[in-house]
Order: structure tokens, then sequence, then C-alpha cells
């Protein structure tokens, strides 16, 4: 007999769809720029990368995906819409903010980009 949906056990998630507009050409298309934006969010949040892969498309976007200790970090670049997409999952709490760290200014500093939204799904038992 199965469980109820509300009995099922399931793991505590957090996933950040994060959506950045407006982002020059040249920056999606720099592997260097993107790298720089995956140290400094897996530093100030203190999350570990245990494997990557990059790839780059032949119509200059690329993708880079990170498995973390946490759970995983996916970037997706779309040169030609001027259009970032991260997907970041963590099987644990993740605050928006730690102290001055703040996730929307780090993308915005690095991406020079000031249109950034990031939507935010909890699961938890």
């Amino acid at each position: 007999m199965k469980k109820p949906v509300s009995a099922i056990n399931r793991p505590l998630l957090n996933h950040q769809i994060i959506e950045v507009f407006d982002v020059k050409v040249e920056t999606l298309s720099d592997v260097k720029i993107l790298r720089a934006l995956v140290n400094e969010i897996t530093r100030r949040y203190s999350f570990k990368i245990l494997k990557s892969l990059i790839y780059k498309f032949s119509d200059k976007g690329i993708t880079l995906m990170y498995l973390l200790s946490e759970s995983h970090l996916v970037i997706h670049t779309w040169p030609e819409m001027n259009y970032l997409h991260i997907d970041l999952l963590t099987c644990d709490k993740f605050p928006l903010k730690i102290g001055t760290t703040n996730l929307q200014e780090i993308i915005q500093e690095i991406l020079h980009s000031s249109n950034v939204i990031i939507s935010q799904i909890n699961i938890q038992d």
C-alpha cells in the first residue's frame, strides 16, 4: 500500500532558479568570467566542487556543470538573447543572504547586469 504524499519522507532541498537578462554577448561567451562567477558563489557560500564539465556550443553558448558536495550548480548561456540561466540545487537550507553576501549582488557585479530574477523552491519534510 502506498503512503499518502504527505507521509512520504523527503530530504530538505533548496532549488534556486536564476535568470539574468541584458548580459553582454562578450560576457556570455567568456568562460573565464563564468568560472569567476562560479568560484565566487562557491567561495562565499562554502560549497565544495567535486567535478566540473564545461561545454562550448558552436553558436558561442556555453554550459557549465558543477557537481557539488551539496548537490549541483549549472549555468547555461544564450549570447544571441543576452540571457543566462543558473540552476542551483542544495540539500540544505540556502539563505540568499549570508552576512553581507547577497547572491543577487554577486551575480550583478560579475555579469554587469541589474536585471536578475531569483526564484526559490523549498522542498522539505
